[in-house]
């Protein structure tokens, strides 16, 4: 599946390295180290889009919808706007997980606590390395519903 991330980047490159996002600072990687997700503009690092693909399928399989996102990978720039705007609901800029193309919000009901959709997420996302941190949990230190990370807990 061949394809462009946003700006006509190919994203060829970086299928070949899952992880050549690993290589550049927090909010500065390059688009071509970068995957699509299946939504417009939205990519993360490479592995973490092939499973967030997959959990997306097995997602709209069950609940015949698409698993929506409003933010996946932020740019440093992007991470400051976020802090200014948003206050502690966004990271530092430079520590956050999006800028590590690790982490992604959800948008529609799996972004809301008591929905089917939140728990379906809660009970198979780990399946695909997708986790709802305990400090995004409603007793959390940040309550975030709606934030999901790749392969981390804290």
């Amino acid at each position: 599946m061949a394809g462009m991330l946003a700006g006509g980047t190919p994203h060829s490159v970086a299928r070949a390295d899952p992880l050549a996002a690993d290589r550049y600072p927090n909010g500065r990687i390059p688009a071509s180290a970068l995957c699509p997700i299946g939504q417009p503009g939205q990519a993360l690092r490479c592995d973490a889009a092939r499973d967030f693909r997959r959990m997306a399928g097995a997602y709209r399989a069950h609940f015949g919808r698409p698993l929506l996102v409003t933010d996946s990978y932020r740019s440093y720039a992007a991470q400051v706007s976020c802090r200014a705007r948003k206050g502690s609901l966004c990271a530092m800029p430079g520590t956050s997980n999006h800028g590590r193309g690790l982490a992604v919000d959800m948008d529609g009901p799996a972004a809301r606590c008591g929905t089917p959709e939140h728990a379906w997420l809660t009970r198979h996302g780990p399946r695909y390395g997708w986790v709802w941190p305990p400090w995004a949990h409603p007793d959390g230190a940040n309550p975030e519903p709606w934030h999901w990370q790749y392969r981390t807990t804290s």
